[in-house]
């Protein structure tokens, strides 16, 4: 699964390694290219932090919503995970 949602100025990319393996996510600047530190919130739960790198989580089963958050702008993607 491989999802990407965005704003204007925000870009979030969600990524599957296989089927029950790690969720990662990055949140980037459409600017500049830049990765960005965000918080991540999955499912209403909170993950962590991308510390303006990928940030690794386990990866719940079924319909998905991350949730991106950096300098108050939140961005969200919806999808499903197998």
């Amino acid at each position: 699964m491989n999802g990407t949602s965005g704003s204007s100025d925000l870009r979030v990319q969600v990524e599957t390694t296989h089927p029950g393996g790690p969720l990662g996510v990055t949140v980037v600047d459409n600017l500049t290219g830049d990765r960005l530190d965000a918080a991540v919130v999955v499912d209403g739960d909170p993950v962590g932090s991308t510390g303006g790198e990928r940030l690794w989580t386990i990866a719940p089963r079924g319909e998905t919503t991350i949730n991106a958050t950096h300098q108050g702008e939140t961005i969200t993607v919806e999808t499903i995970v197998e």
